[in-house]
C-alpha cells in the first residue's frame, strides 16, 4: 500500500501528503540493525548510554535517580535505575492571569531535546529497558509533518498502527510479539501493546507494560497550532515490554532478598542487646 493511501486510510488526514512515496511504491522497509533513539539501544550498559549521551549532548543536565520511573517498585538500594539528560533553549516565566501556561517549575522551553530512560539492574549491572525523547523545535527549524512521517518510516519500516486527532497530532506504532514478529492488524494484542498503556510521551501519568509484547516503538508527532504542516514536539519511544516486565519482577524479588537479610541482621541485633528494666 502507498504510504499516503495508508495515511488517509487510518488517519483521514488529508493535508499530509508524503509524496516520496506516493507515486505507487511500498512502504519503507525499517533501517538495518537494531533500532535506536538518539543513539541508545536497548540492552546497553548504563555506562555506556551514558557516554552516547554526553557526547551527543555535551551541555545536557543529566539527572539519575534510584526510582523506577515506570511505577517504583522500591528499588532505591539497587542504584541508578534511571536517568534524564535535557538541553535546550529556555527563558523564565510566572505562572499567574497573563501566563495560565507557565509550567509549575517556572521554566518555558522554546526548543528542547529531553531523553528519559529506564536503567534496572543491580549496581554495575544496570541496563537500559526503556527509552523516551522529546524534542521541542524552534520556531526555525520546526520540520514538516511530512517529512517527519517520512524519517520515521524510514528509521522503522511501515507502522503496525496509526492514529490521529484532526488537527492536533498522530501517534505511529510500532510493535512485535514476545516471538519477535511483528503483531498483525487484525491481532487485538496490537492495540493492547500500544493503545492501552505504552505511550510516547514519557510525562504520561500512566505507563503499562504487558506481557507478551515484545519490542515496541510509538511516535507521537504533535503539530504547531497555528500551521499545523509543521511539527512542534515530536515524541519518540521504545521497550521491550515483556523482558521489561521480567527484569522488572526479577529485581523485585531480589529486592525482597535483601529486606529479609536486613530484617533478620536487624533482629539479630536486638535480641543480642541487654534489656534494661
Amino acid at each position: 500500500m502507498a504510504i499516503r493511501a495508508l495515511w488517509r486510510a487510518l488517519v483521514g488526514l488529508a493535508l499530509i501528503a508524503v509524496c516520496a512515496f506516493s507515486r505507487g511504491a511500498s512502504p519503507p522497509a525499517a533501517e538495518s540493525g537494531p533500532p535506536e533513539i538518539a543513539g541508545l539501544r536497548l540492552g546497553m550498559k548504563l555506562a555506556d548510554a551514558m557516554s552516547i549521551v554526553k557526547r551527543r549532548m555535551p551541555k545536557a543536565t543529566i539527572n539519575a535517580s534510584e526510582g523506577y520511573r515506570t511505577g517504583d517498585p522500591g528499588l532505591d538500594s539497587l542504584g541508578p535505575q534511571s536517568f534524564t539528560a535535557q538541553t535546550g533553549v529556555s527563558t523564565r516565566c510566572y505562572y499567574g492571569p497573563n501566563e495560565q501556561d507557565c509550567p509549575l517549575d517556572g521554566v518555558r522551553w522554546i526548543a528542547e531535546d529531553f531523553i528519559t530512560a529506564d536503567t534496572p539492574g543491580a549496581r554495575g549491572e544496570e541496563t537500559l529497558t526503556a527509552i523516551w525523547r522529546k524534542q521541542r523545535f524552534a520556531p526555525a527549524d520546526r520540520p514538516s509533518v511530512e517529512a517527519t512521517a517520512i524519517a520515521l518510516m524510514t528509521k522503522y519500516g511501515e507502522p503496525q498502527l496509526i492514529r490521529g486527532e484532526q488537527g492536533k497530532s498522530v501517534t505511529m506504532s510500532w510493535a512485535r510479539g514476545e516471538d519477535g514478529e511483528a503483531i498483525g492488524k487484525g491481532n487485538p494484542l496490537l492495540d493492547a501493546c500500544v493503545g492501552s498503556g505504552f505511550d510516547a510521551d514519557s510525562s504520561a501519568s500512566i505507563q503499562r507494560f504487558r506481557r507478551g509484547c515484545g519490542l515496541t516503538i510509538q511516535a507521537k508527532i504533535i503539530f504547531y497550532v497555528v500551521d499545523t504542516k509543521f511539527v512542534e514536539v515530536l515524541h519518540v519511544a521504545m521497550a521491550d515490554q515483556d523482558h521489561w516486565m521480567t527484569v522488572n519482577e526479577q529485581l523485585k524479588k531480589r529486592l525482597d532478598g535483601i529486606r529479609r537479610d536486613k530484617q533478620a541482621e536487624a533482629l539479630k541485633k536486638a535480641n543480642s542487646k541487654p534489656v534494661d528494666l
